[in-house]
């Protein structure tokens, strides 16, 4: 029996009932896993992710190297844990993956935009333009017209385009504006992509988030009077002793998380899917919050 840690977006699958699974795809670090519910043919996916990989709001992990399957084979998943290829992965703990709400220090932003810029992307950034523009002016079709050009655009399992709409999304989020990811979801057309990327683009739409990124999302994070105290406010502890005992993530299977600046581990996450990524955070993030909310607007 391995014991794992899971993404709390995922873990309801974990400790719900025991359902049949697939293995759907195989990565280097990761091995996706799909459930199909019923008669309703709903696609659940959760990640068996290598000890160092990128912590995705799917994922689950544990401290071993992952086993050697084929795309094709069966599993299990549920009943406190997953099955696959003769061992047993079990739930210890659990990582917050839900995306807080912040206020970004003007700085740090500027920082992140600036770093960004010397990423290479995994798409045109003119590309992204339209988008942009529309973001800034409120234009609910521009939107929509941008998000659908990005789908499935690029290569790889998670598309540059993808990535960017995650980060889009997630950014909603931490504004505030959940009306404004759902709507950027509804314009998302999952048959143009990959299933992973679609899974993750759920996830996203949902208001979670790997941990590279939310690292990220708490160093830009303005702090108050009234904000917790820094060992209380981290948004990366993990449940570490059943629904109780909680510690900083820099423990076990979470070390490679820690080692560097925030920026630097978003940015380094696969081939150019975190600089994507953070491109798509810095759409929702660089757009003054009065043209997003009308009542905002209203109000000042």
């Amino acid at each position: 029996m391995i014991p794992v840690a899971s993404a709390a977006y995922v873990a309801p699958v974990l400790a719900g009932p025991g359902r049949a699974v697939v293995v759907s795809a195989v990565f280097s670090g990761a091995v996706v896993l799909d459930v199909k519910d019923g008669e309703r043919s709903a696609r659940t996916t959760v990640v068996l992710l290598d000890p160092r990989a990128t912590a995705v709001p799917l994922g689950v992990r544990g401290t071993a190297p992952l086993p050697m399957v084929p795309v094709g084979a069966p599993g299990r998943v549920g009943d406190g844990g997953v099955d696959l290829a003769g061992t047993a992965f079990r739930l210890a703990r659990t990582w917050s993956s839900s995306v807080p709400v912040i206020d970004p220090a003007a700085d740090r932003l500027a920082e992140l935009t600036g770093r960004a810029r010397q990423s290479p992307l995994g798409l045109d950034h003119r590309r992204l333009a339209n988008l942009d523009g529309a973001l800034r002016d409120n234009d609910q079709k521009g939107v929509a017209d941008g998000v659908r050009s990005l789908v499935g655009l690029g290569i790889g399992s998670t598309p540059a385009g993808d990535d960017v709409l995650a980060g889009l999304m997630v950014a909603l989020h931490v504004r505030g504006r959940a009306d404004l990811a759902a709507s950027v979801s509804a314009a998302i057309d999952p048959t143009r992509t990959t299933a992973y990327s679609a899974a993750l683009l759920v996830a996203a739409a949902a208001g979670h988030a790997a941990l590279e990124a939310l690292a990220v999302l708490r160093w830009l994070h303005r702090p108050t009077a009234a904000d917790p105290a820094p060992e209380h406010a981290d948004p990366l502890k993990i449940n570490a002793s059943g629904r109780s005992a909680q510690f900083s993530s820099h423990s076990g299977p979470h070390t490679m998380i820690m080692g560097s600046h925030p920026i630097d581990r978003l940015l380094a996450v696969g081939h150019t899917s975190g600089a994507d990524l953070t491109a798509g955070l810095l759409l929702g993030l660089r757009v003054d919050r009065a043209q997003l909310d009308p009542a905002g607007t209203e109000a000042a």
